[in-house]
């Protein structure tokens, strides 16, 4: 009993002077995790080992539990079985306060922003500074918004509502919101999906600085660059089991693969022989002053046609331009040989058009 109190008083010690290395070899471990939902075993007594100032990549196939585990460690879902521990410390998270309360947060591949507020305002929700009276301190809460925003590269002006930014900003902004409340385990859930190559640059670097300054990071991704360019080590699950853990310097890719689908894969992308039919789009001239001019292509039957170019040179805006949702100043639209430049949008999507935005 004498060591059990001393050891535990340690715990606490170490934890309240910020010395996590000192504490466990891991800073987070879930042991033999069970959750069901009806119908169906969610994680089937899976393990999970996190350890101070490593970024662990956590990769499985649709449906391999990684959401569900993700939901356990932030205090969504409680486990019919298994331990949860916090630097060698049994925890019990009954809801989203008791996992934040343990210097958890997590950033989601959906925003879950507040469009409508600013910057300063998504950053701060729930720990606001205030004075005596209380009453919010504004200046003091933009200034350190700007703070934490530039410690991260990012000049992006704190009292900026969160609708008028891109989504790789948005993401810099819950990134802030994770350091504001002095998160020590930040979970990054797939927050390259809908990023470009450029904007995916930015987020490793941020990344890397933050693993750096000791922060313990979770990445879950599909990409197999996101891996191998930013993690340390790499756990896959399938079937809601766990499967493994490995150094990522000593799995090769085509055996991780192998561990996320259980059997070997020679072909990742077989290309498909698709027989190219007639013109179902044809762009003619279209032009939007300040945005695209003098566009004109056509996209066959069983075709996929890539529009590249460097973001802000108006590709997005040309999309925009043939499905309506941007008017533009001449040109056509034709679809299966029918003019449906002046069409509105719903008379498009009866015609078959479809538009998958950039913010899913």
């Amino acid at each position: 009993m004498p060591y059990a109190l001393s050891k535990e008083f340690a715990l606490c010690f170490l934890s309240w002077i910020g010395r996590w290395d000192l504490v466990d070899e891991y800073i987070l471990e879930l042991r033999n995790i069970t959750k069901r939902f009806p119908g169906v075993v969610a994680l089937n007594g899976v393990q999970f080992q996190l350890k101070q100032g490593e970024i662990h990549a956590l990769m499985g196939e649709n449906g391999a539990g990684k959401s569900t585990l993700i939901k356990v460690i932030t205090g969504v879902h409680e486990p019919e079985e298994g331990d949860i521990l916090i630097n060698g410390r049994k925890v019990a998270f009954k809801n989203t306060n008791d996992s934040a309360a343990n210097s958890i947060a997590a950033i989601y591949q959906h925003s879950t922003v507040y469009p409508y507020l600013s910057v300063t305002e998504n950053i701060f929700i729930g720990h606001e500074s205030l004075t005596r009276a209380g009453s919010i301190k504004w200046n003091e809460m933009h200034g350190r918004a700007k703070e934490l925003l530039m410690s991260l590269g990012c000049d992006i002006n704190p009292r900026t509502r969160m609708v008028n930014l891109s989504v790789a900003e948005q993401q810099i902004v819950e990134i802030s919101k994770a350091v504001s409340s002095k998160a020590r385990i930040v979970i990054m859930d797939e927050p390259t999906a809908a990023l470009s190559k450029r904007e995916c640059e930015e987020l490793y670097r941020i990344t890397e600085k933050l693993k750096a300054e000791g922060t313990s990071i979770i990445f879950i991704s599909h990409r197999m660059e996101d891996m191998y360019r930013l993690a340390d080590r790499v756990t896959v699950f399938r079937d809601a089991r766990y499967i493994g853990t490995w150094d990522v310097d000593k799995i090769s890719k085509d055996e991780l693969i192998s561990a996320m689908v259980g059997r070997e894969v020679t072909q990742l992308y077989p290309k498909q022989a698709v027989p190219i039919g007639e013109t179902a789009l044809e762009v003619k001239g279209l032009t939007k002053k300040g945005y695209f001019k003098d566009i004109s292509f056509d996209v066959k039957k069983g075709e996929i046609v890539c529009i590249a170019g460097i973001d802000g040179n108006g590709q997005s805006e040309l999309v925009y331009g043939i499905t309506g949702l941007m008017g533009i100043d001449q040109g056509q639209v034709f679809l299966n040989d029918k003019d449906i430049t002046k069409e509105s949008i719903r008379r498009k999507c009866l015609d078959g058009m479809a538009h998958i935005p950039e913010d899913r």
